[in-house]
């Protein structure tokens, strides 16, 4: 038995967990195979639905659980009231930052940015 199901209490040995211990998502976040078990944040496993290969994971940080929390929120109540359940939406890929002083640098869509724009 995987050692972590052994050492959390909070989980049901049949609940599905990725090689990580994660619990498997599906992109409204229910827990796979069970419609009214939710999950967000690091404690879920989503799929990036902008992913180019198929079955990655968005990352386990505060960006993507802000993002999933009102998901899971909306969607408790849709099930409540009989609503279909929406997906997390793709973030928008790219970061950036701005230090200041007319300065600037950014990463989108694996190009690397600084300066000026042209124009």
């Amino acid at each position: 038995m995987d050692r972590r199901r052994e050492t959390s209490p909070l989980l049901r040995p049949d609940l599905p967990l990725t090689e990580r211990g994660r619990l498997r998502c599906t992109a409204t976040l229910a827990v796979e195979g069970m419609p009214t078990a939710w999950a967000a944040g690091d404690a879920a496993a989503v799929p990036d639905l902008t992913a180019a290969e198929p079955g990655k994971e968005t990352a386990p940080n505060a960006q993507h659980a802000v993002r999933q929390a009102k998901v899971l929120a909306d969607n408790v109540l849709a099930t409540l009231d009989g609503s279909p359940l929406t997906g997390v939406p793709p973030l928008v890929r790219g970061i950036r930052r701005l230090p200041g002083l007319h300065k600037g640098v950014a990463h989108v869509y694996g190009r690397k940015l600084k300066g000026y724009p042209p124009g």
